[in-house]
């Protein structure tokens, strides 16, 4: 799978409203159905990204394309940061209707965040430090090595 990843300045060059809808802008076409979707969850967004979460875990997008990984600048890195490495995606994350966005948090911003969006198709909540592509441990059985000793000494 391919991985494309951008860096998004955040507080104190942008207020964590403002650094969502840069994301927006760089997910999403003008005028589309997913741009809506995710104007629709700005407060929610902006609380995640002020709480820095989005510095470690990043947002993620899949479904179109390359897997899309977002990450918000905070402090002294976002001050330092060259806007113009924000630059547009080849490709629109959002084509088509499978597209997914998934959004770290944790504690009971984690389950405040989850409610919020429980309803919303193509929008989920994550576990900081989770990668999207983690899932519940798997639940097959074990396979079980069983050497013949016997044969080894066969010639």
């Amino acid at each position: 799978m391919t991985i494309v990843a951008r860096r998004v300045a955040s507080v104190p060059v942008r207020s964590s409203v403002e650094t969502w809808n840069r994301m927006v802008e760089l997910l999403t076409p003008p005028g589309s159905g997913a741009r809506s979707e995710l104007a629709g969850i700005t407060s929610l967004a902006a609380m995640l990204i002020s709480e820095e979460y989005t510095s470690h875990s990043p947002v993620t997008i899949e479904g179109s394309g390359a897997l899309v990984r977002i990450y918000t600048l905070h402090g002294r890195d976002a001050i330092d940061h060259d806007l113009e490495d924000e630059e547009s995606f080849a490709f629109d994350p959002t084509a088509g209707a499978s597209w997914k966005l998934s959004l770290p948090a944790c504690g009971a911003d984690l389950e405040l965040a989850r409610d919020a969006l429980k309803s919303a198709p193509h929008l989920d909540v994550r576990e900081i430090g989770v990668d999207v592509h983690d899932g519940p441990p798997s639940a097959a059985p074990k396979a079980t090595l069983t050497i013949d000793l016997d044969s080894l000494d066969r010639p």
